[in-house]
């Protein structure tokens, strides 16, 4: 068994795009996996194709040889765009190599611990703020639309969401990302202000009165204040019994410097580097809140090519 092809496929998804990686090979197996330029990846698709005369020929099941070389020709410009390119081409293997033994992807890497994984509604009301006409989902223009919001989470089975700081102060409706630069790109301010940190706690307790008590509240902090901010926001939600606060830093010491003062679990790491429906041909079961692990061979499920193909990313400036 060889590599004979890589491709890339890219859809609409309203705000952004949903990016897959194909592998095909020789004798007609097909690996999948999915990456995300949209989000600060931008690059991501270039720096597979840069790759792909290393992994053409290979035999996909000599997968840590692969991606041994990918790592060692990339050597001078490890971490970002790179990292995520080679994780992408390591996760198609990773579905072939599962497809060609007619197993699950989880029994290659030791068998699963659960059946099936607690969700939360990550995002939690997010792009109703700014982006509900394109996405085509209820818009969120208030405090009474965050306590609808938390019902809306109940009603639908799910025993936990994640929130991010919503403002609807001056101004229309929006998030506070300045450790994104959004929404004003100019003046990305990292200051736990006051206003700030009085509108998370309204937005707090209008998600508890809507969720009621029985559902858990994260909170994503993300990039958005520095070291000592987060210690002062975090105490500040210490009231609302928090399942986690999550925190985006580069530096350990830091974090270990937040959670030594502060009484939140907290969560971080996404951004360090070691399904979408009808894209897919298995759509994730969800029952009552919870994923159930998918059984089929590979990843469980398959890019739905046409449906993809019918969404073509728009161009965006």
């Amino acid at each position: 068994m060889k590599v004979a092809r890589l491709e890339h496929l890219h859809a609409d998804a309203g705000k952004g795009a949903l990016d897959f990686l194909k592998i095909t090979t020789d004798d007609g197996i097909v690996g999948w996996s999915e990456y995300n330029e949209t989000f600060g990846g931008l690059g991501v698709s270039a720096a597979i194709d840069g790759l792909v005369p290393f992994v053409i020929g290979r035999d996909p099941r000599t997968r840590e040889a692969i991606v041994t070389t990918l790592y060692a020709v990339r050597r001078q410009a490890p971490g970002g765009v790179i990292q995520q390119a080679i994780a992408a081409i390591e996760n198609a293997l990773l579905d072939v190599q599962a497809r060609a033994l007619g197993i699950p992807v989880y029994e290659l890497l030791g068998g699963p611990q659960r059946e099936r994984l607690r969700l939360y509604w990550s995002h939690c009301g997010y792009f109703r703020l700014f982006a509900a006409a394109q996405m085509q989902i209820p818009p969120l223009r208030d405090l009474d639309g965050v306590v609808a919001q938390g019902k809306e989470v109940v009603a639908r089975g799910f025993t936990a969401l994640k929130a991010n700081i919503f403002l609807f102060d001056d101004g229309p409706p929006r998030p506070h990302m300045p450790g994104f630069a959004r929404p004003s790109p100019h003046a990305p301010s990292l200051n736990a202000e006051r206003r700030i940190i009085r509108a998370l706690r309204d937005e707090l307790a209008a998600f508890r009165e809507g969720a009621g008590r029985d559902v858990d509240i994260l909170v994503d902090l993300n990039f958005n204040f520095r070291t000592e901010g987060f210690v002062e926001v975090a105490r500040a939600l210490e009231p609302f019994d928090l399942f986690w606060v999550e925190i985006d830093s580069f530096d350990p010491a830091a974090l270990q410097y937040i959670r030594s003062r502060i009484d939140i679990p907290v969560a971080s790491l996404e951004s360090q580097y070691t399904w979408y429906d009808e894209l897919v041909t298995t759509v994730p079961k969800i029952v009552n809140g919870h994923l159930v692990l998918p059984t089929g061979p590979g990843w469980g499920t398959e890019v739905n090519e046409a449906a993809v193909k019918a969404h073509p990313p728009r161009r965006r400036a």
